[in-house]
């Protein structure tokens, strides 16, 4: 079937994209995160000028990307009027989304497998919950993550290198823009597809 083989230049280019979406998920810090972000607003936005200037199965294609890649972060956007605490969030952490659970749960359990904290001193006590990777210091000390270290201290009263780690907010923000491209992807496949057998079956 036609529209399910792809050149090799394709598949090379689908190969470094994968590579570099999982680079940016294990280094999801705020620079990486908001470039991620801007760069899946900006490709559907094109998507959008594909499917009102292109023709044929290309328009369709640029079509359902579009439909299904911004449908998808309207449903995965963080609700204006649900926000419980001060940290800023553009998607939501916690939701009935399949792809919301299963970020979670590659923060909490894949990633730490993946890439360990570094060495900690044995009075602190850590611990990764769906709110993210919390750190408690010793008695007397202060709670805090990587995403909120306490004011007046500059590496927060961890060990250096703990503030390297991924916060679960920007995480969860490369993860969404990640689905929003691959389901935008096959959306844009879905209505090529849809396109082609509408033209076979009304010809004679």
């Amino acid at each position: 079937m036609r529209l399910l083989q792809f050149s090799l230049r394709s598949l090379l280019l689908a190969t470094v994209l994968i590579a570099l979406g999982c680079a940016a998920l294990l280094n999801a810090w705020p620079w990486c995160a908001s470039l991620v972000l801007s760069a899946t607003l900006a490709f559907l936005a094109v998507a959008i000028l594909g499917s009102i200037y292109r023709t044929g199965s290309t328009r369709t294609f640029w079509l359902g990307m579009a439909i299904v890649g911004w449908g998808y972060l309207s449903l995965a956007r963080q609700p204006d009027d649900s926000f419980s605490d001060p940290r800023p969030r553009f998607f939501q952490e916690e939701g009935p989304l399949v792809t919301s659970r299963l970020l979670c749960h590659a923060y909490t359990d894949v990633l730490l497998r993946v890439r360990p904290l570094p060495p900690l001193p044995p009075e602190l006590n850590w611990g990764v919950s769906s709110r993210g990777l919390i750190i408690m210091g010793p008695p007397g000390g202060y709670p805090g993550s990587p995403s909120a270290p306490p004011p007046g201290s500059a590496l927060g009263g961890f060990p250096p290198g703990i503030h390297d780690y991924p916060s679960l907010s920007d995480f969860v923000t490369v993860g969404h823009s990640l689905w929003a491209l691959l389901l935008g992807f096959l959306g844009g496949l879905l209505a090529r597809w849809f396109y082609a057998t509408r033209q076979t079956r009304s010809s004679p």
